[in-house]
């Protein structure tokens, strides 16, 4: 792991100075797949710095994503994912804080002819020649362009809430363009920043022709395991395994015979108390034909969409997707992954799952477990409905493959790099 060594710009180069800020690859999530499969991208076409605010392990990064990324420099400077909040004593050593950081995050920047930074929310300003944000939603929710406040003058000088605006307004200005990972994302950093955005969806690895005819009963559903938000206002969502063990109960209760639910995932973060989470969903099972597959590997879940012939997903259940859309899905990549192995979605219809499965031919969506539990039943009940869709679910999920993401990428970083070199000219 090297350190970060400052460049001139304006000089000459063959290969412009390229930086990916990813703050975290060290799980199992989207986001990190997302910026490992567009690190790698990246890497095959020229020298690329990762900048982290860890110690990146290409092993572990194998291991999760089954990608090896062998071409990037990875950098660790925990200024590239700087707090959000202080423990400061008084207004003025707050500010002075803010300053602090706002400045490392620019030196972070600074030496890159081109930056791009896949985040979850609103990163601090960028001092980089060409700037790219990819934001996988604007989740913190203070972090909104308010039309309605002045942003300059003296209003600045008298007002803390113009003073927010002037911070939010010069950090987005500061990133020359931004990217989201789905049409719903888009939408909402619209609402929210005042900003249009481009769509490149998440990379999704294309299997080989699915065995419809080697399919079990079961249900899948894949998603971390974490313990439900303590109040409706927290930014994260959660899997909502509780709402389909007690789904899957009823549907057994009223006559389904001979399927299995399972729930896959990874626990996070992995500590006592979601671990102790697990153990409460395995005892609202007890008693039914539900299988937990925690700390999941790779291997394990590709077995289980092999083998599965339904896929479920219930993430922002029972919230108001208009007030709290930060605690849906943003996309749904484990959806696209499923039926790439031929199981039948069965999705809640909210967040980026309906730019995902078109109802009625690769899959369903629901609004209440009613229509769940009817969905579900039936396809458990007819073989023939399960193999049409299944055919569905795989010819759609090839929209989002791994090819049409590089192209994107490919794209993307051509257009930039051609702005680079007429800068220089």
């Amino acid at each position: 792991m090297t350190t970060i060594a400052p460049t001139q710009h304006g000089k000459s180069l063959d290969w412009p100075k390229i930086g990916v800020i990813q703050p975290r690859l060290d799980g199992h999530g989207g986001v990190e797949k997302y910026g490992a499969f567009l690190i790698e991208a990246l890497a095959r076409r020229g020298p690329v710095d990762v900048i982290s605010e860890h110690t990146v392990d290409p092993e572990a990064v194998a291991r999760a994503f089954n990608l090896r990324l062998e071409g990037p420099r990875f950098l660790k400077d925990p200024r590239c994912n700087p707090p959000g909040s202080f423990a400061a004593r008084g207004r003025l050593h707050a500010a002075y804080l803010r300053h602090q950081v706002r400045a490392g995050y620019e030196a972070v920047s600074r030496p890159y002819d081109l930056l791009i930074a896949t985040v979850g929310t609103l990163p601090w300003r960028s001092a980089a020649r060409r700037s790219v944000l990819i934001c996988h939603f604007p989740v913190v929710r203070g972090q909104r362009v308010n039309p309605s406040i002045s942003h300059s003058g003296l209003a600045t000088l008298t007002s803390s809430a113009a003073r927010e605006q002037r911070d939010i307004r010069s950090r987005l200005d500061s990133w020359n363009r931004i990217i989201a990972n789905s049409e719903f994302s888009r939408y909402w950093m619209g609402q929210y920043w005042q900003r249009d955005a481009e769509v490149i969806h998440p990379p999704i690895e294309k299997t080989a022709t699915p065995d419809l005819a080697n399919k079990r009963n079961w249900i899948i559903a894949a998603g971390a395991f974490s313990r439900p938000a303590g109040h409706a206002g927290d930014p994260w969502s959660y899997k909502r395994q509780e709402v389909m063990i007690d789904a899957f109960k009823q549907l057994c209760d009223s006559g389904l015979r001979g399927w299995e639910l399972h729930l896959a995932g990874h626990v996070l973060p992995p500590s006592p108390d979601m671990f102790a989470w697990v153990d409460e969903l395995r005892d609202r099972a007890q008693g039914y034909p539900v299988v937990l597959h925690p700390s999941c590997p790779y291997s394990e879940l590709e077995e289980l969409y092999r083998l599965g012939s339904i896929f479920w997903h219930a993430t922002g259940y029972g919230i108001d997707p208009e007030v709290y859309p930060e605690k849906t899905e943003h996309f749904g990549m484990v959806t696209v992954e499923a039926m790439g192995w031929g199981c039948v979605p069965v999705v809640v219809n909210l967040g980026g799952q309906p730019e995902i499965v078109e109802h009625g031919r690769s899959g369903f969506l629901w609004d209440t477990r009613e229509q769940l539990q009817a969905h579900t039943r039936a396809l458990a009940e007819s073989s023939d409905q399960r193999k049409a869709l299944a055919m569905g679910a795989v010819a759609r999920s090839s929209h989002f493959g791994l090819d049409r993401f590089n192209q994107q990428v490919n794209r993307l970083l051509d257009e930039e790099l051609a702005l680079l070199h007429a800068d220089r000219r």
